[in-house]
């Protein structure tokens, strides 16, 4: 049934069944390898874990009525059994989401049949303390979660609104550190211990919030998280230039289109309840077969929920409330009021450190951030300009006079004279090492590292720290590498070194803008082969090599087998050279096989058509 089903399918259609399920680990060569597959006990379960009641509901009523229902009939049986109504839209979502993780198989005469498999695996739930396929079908949810109360609503929003800006400041540093570098990940895709505690540091937040931040920006495409590194997105450059409410906004609404439609759906119809018992009482009736899923899941949800300002102790905030019942603009709208206003002017001091008056507009922190250093966050942050920050400009494609006018722009207390003079010293120091292309007679090296201050030179070929550079020096003022001019550059930029770059580099194509550890990482996953591709495309050259083959006319009797529900006598030829003869009833003839039942043996044979000689009715 599954078998003949997806032999039907499209290539496209087939790949997005394979996306949804848990990939079998065996050889998958054609439909009915996978159809197999997918029909295991363990494939089930995974795929029935993270199903919601009302589509339970559906596979449950197929399953019990042993023979393929229409929509129709899934609706009134349904219906029939629940104490409250059951909406038509319902019913259609749960097929839909059945059909698309191929639990229930569509017929041509728009009827739904659920495999005997599938029929099986709910009939042992009770034995596992789940509903069981009576129970399922039956509709009738815990009672209805009650509103929460609102007092002190304004105080209410205000915390809420402080810990939304808290992260978005949390995430502001994170993508602003992640466009400088990426940063490296733990084996489980969180960030390590000492780059958590510096943000944590630097924006006040617990270690905790900012763990959560790390997975609510990658869920919002704000960064990757590849090859072991996260990386800033390209949607992070216009995320940033946009008003505060606005950034909240695009991530809060990212966040919750990511929670399953079902929860969704069940808080947008209350948007002012207390999440409290009742509301998780709900929610695992509306998932069963959630298991040690389903607390994790609202556990996440709940903590994010306050992260970003919805929740404010077991109560949406007003903003909160108009998000999840669906209106995300007025939701924007009333967090405006409450959020600070961001500016774009700072005090330079001279003790060289920079203060803000208030939170910086993340395009004007991103413009500071190219010759200070962040020292702090919050609604004063502070930055600190040093000899580094400098040369850190001046390296990305600044001059002196690019830097004072970046300053004077911003500043509101002029260019304190300290600051002026470290400007003038770390412009005269940077380029006192230069890195060029290699000469033809320096092949086969690539890069040459020259300097006039020939100690300077020398203590950078003598840095052990440098050494994998592999420096060589040719003269007093000059050094070789066999590395590009890329790597040689950035290498010595990350060991604070005052190199400069050899302008002809510069054009657009000559040298990469960093390397592979400062870049976006190594694609090796879309290098990796798609093993959902893999199998969609064996599957699909099964198919069209059994379209191929020549088959007399046994397929024809073989449909009308199927069709008649009549026994037939099957001769095969083995591989041995030798033949056998069977008695089947066909049940399904595709991709070169045909599949029946043996009465007399009481199995289920799959045979090939080329190496099928004759077919005989049997009386």
């Amino acid at each position: 049934m599954l078998a003949v089903w997806l032999g039907r399918l499209e290539g496209a259609e087939l790949a997005s069944v394979l996306r949804r399920r848990t990939l079998p680990s065996g050889e998958i060569s054609d439909v009915y390898d996978l159809a197999r597959a997918l029909l295991t006990p363990d494939s089930l379960r995974r795929a029935l874990v993270t199903l919601d009641r009302y589509a339970l509901a559906c596979i449950a009523t197929v399953a019990l009525a042993r023979e393929p229902l229409t929509e129709d009939a899934v609706l009134r049986a349904l219906r029939s059994r629940a104490d409250t109504s059951v909406d038509a839209p319902a019913v259609t979502e749960g097929l839909r989401t059945a059909r698309a993780l191929a639990l229930l198989v569509p017929g041509e005469d728009e009827a739904w049949s659920c495999p005997d498999q599938l029929a099986e695996e709910l009939a042992q739930w009770p034995a596992r303390g789940l509903p069981g396929a009576q129970e399922l079908a039956v509709l009738v949810p815990p009672a209805v979660i009650e509103p929460a109360a609102q007092p002190d609503a304004g105080e209410r929003d205000r915390a809420a609104a402080e810990r939304a800006f808290r992260t978005l400041d949390i995430l502001g540093e994170l993508v602003a550190s992640a466009q400088e570098a990426p940063i490296a990940l733990l084996s489980r895709g969180s960030l390590p211990l000492p780059t958590a505690r510096r943000l944590s540091e630097s924006t006040g937040a617990e270690l905790g919030a900012v763990m959560d931040v790390v997975h609510l920006a990658a869920a919002s495409g704000l960064v990757r998280m590849t090859d072991g590194r996260l990386a800033a997105a390209p949607e992070a450059e216009h995320w940033q230039s946009l008003p505060a409410s606005r950034r909240w906004l695009a991530v809060a609404a990212r966040w919750l289109g990511e929670t399953p439609p079902s929860l969704r759906q069940v808080l947008a119809a209350r948007p002012n309840a207390e999440w409290g018992p009742s509301l998780r009482e709900y929610v695992a009736w509306l998932f069963p077969a959630g298991g040690d899923w389903l607390p994790q899941v609202i556990e996440e949800f709940g903590r994010v929920a306050l992260e970003l300002g919805v929740l404010s102790g077991t109560a949406p905030s007003r903003f909160g409330s108009l998000l999840l019942a669906g209106t995300p603009e007025p939701a924007a709208l009333a967090i405006d009021e409450l959020l600070p206003e961001e500016g774009e002017k700072v005090y330079l001091l001279p003790d060289l450190s920079v203060v803000s008056p208030g939170p910086l507009r993340p395009d004007v922190e991103r413009r500071l951030r190219r010759v200070a250093e962040p020292v702090s966050r919050g609604l004063a942050p502070t930055f600190r300009i040093g000899e580094d920050s400098l040369q850190t400009g001046l390296a990305s494609g600044l001059d002196e006079a690019g830097i004072r006018e970046l300053l004077t722009g911003l500043s509101l207390s002029g260019l304190p004279q300290p600051v002026d003079y470290l400007v003038s010293e770390a412009s005269r120091r940077h380029g006192a090492l230069r890195v060029s292309a290699a000469r033809a007679e320096h092949a086969p090296a690539q890069t040459l590292v020259s300097a006039e201050d020939k100690l300077l030179l020398s203590a950078v070929v003598a840095d052990r720290a440098l050494a994998v550079l592999g420096l060589l020096r040719i003269g007093p003022r000059e050094a070789t590498s066999r590395l590009g001019p890329d790597a040689v550059f950035w290498t010595l930029r990350d060991a604070r070194q005052p190199v400069a770059l050899d302008p002809a580099l510069r054009e657009p194509g000559v040298l990469a803008p960093a390397p592979a550890h400062r870049r976006e990482p190594g694609r090796r996953a879309a290098e990796a082969e798609d093993r959902v591709g893999a199998i969609v495309e064996r599957v699909l050259a099964a198919r069209q090599a059994a379209s191929e083959q020549p088959s007399g006319d046994h397929s024809g009797r073989l449909q009308l087998a199927i069709k008649d529900r009549r026994p037939v006598r099957v001769t095969v030829t083995l591989p041995n050279g030798g033949s056998a003869e069977y008695q089947l009833v066909p049940t399904a003839l595709v991709g070169g096989r045909v599949r029946g039942v043996d009465p007399a043996a009481q199995v289920e044979r799959t045979l090939p058509l080329t190496s099928i000689t004759a077919v005989t009715t049997v009386d």
